[in-house]
């Protein structure tokens, strides 16, 4: 059998771009981040952040390989970039996925919260953004925690209500509408489950 790799040490290693179907064997960031510029080059396996963090230097959307926490870890997408992941092409359940960078994170699919059970997403820098249907309505009791720092924003286009919310200093920005047919008044905004929090930032 193929041994899986590993990521050591407290540097960043780039990983290429290159196409690799041939490429069966899980990636384990065990220190330090790995940086990856298209997922064309993960192969077919896991990506599984086990101690180390990811950088996203363009845009990504995450098809093979999805993308695992073991432990709390840190995703950085640069400026100008989005890593976009469907349904369970992230999974950081029972962990803290710490968003940073001024790019994008966009969630997309349908129940991605199970795939977030009992998780904290802290956007520390750029947007985080979750499409319709993504959270809160597929689970009875969504577990996910929201926490917006200062330079953070969190955008959806949410119609159902939101999981726990910690605001510190972030922004929020929901731009679902009813859709067309509906009766009552357009609006935009956000509803909650749970509790939402105001810290000082």
């Amino acid at each position: 059998a193929l041994a899986d790799f590993h990521k050591t040490g407290a540097g960043t290693l780039v990983w290429p771009a290159v196409a690799a179907t041939n490429f069966l064997r899980d990636i384990y960031v065990d220190e330090g981040s790995l940086s990856i510029s298209s997922a064309t080059g993960l192969g077919s396996g896991n990506l599984y952040l086990d101690g180390g963090n990811l950088t996203v230097t363009a845009n990504v959307s995450l098809g093979g390989a999805p993308l695992k926490l073991l432990q709390d870890a840190t995703v950085s997408v640069s400026s100008g970039a989005t890593l976009t992941a469907g349904t369970g092409k992230i999974v950081a359940a029972n962990h803290v996925l710490s968003k940073t960078g001024l790019g994008t994170i966009t969630l997309s699919g349908n129940a991605q919260e199970t795939h977030f059970t009992n998780a904290r997403v802290v956007v520390e820098e750029g947007t985080f953004y979750v499409g319709q249907d993504t959270w809160g309505g597929h689970v009875s009791d969504p577990t996910v925690v929201i926490e917006v720092h200062e330079q953070g924003l969190f955008q959806s286009n949410l119609h159902l209500p939101l999981p726990r919310v910690v605001m510190r200093g972030g922004r929020m920005l929901n731009t679902s509408r009813l859709s067309a047919g509906e009766t009552h008044t357009t609006w935009m905004g956000f509803s909650f489950r749970h509790s939402f929090t105001v810290l000082p930032s």
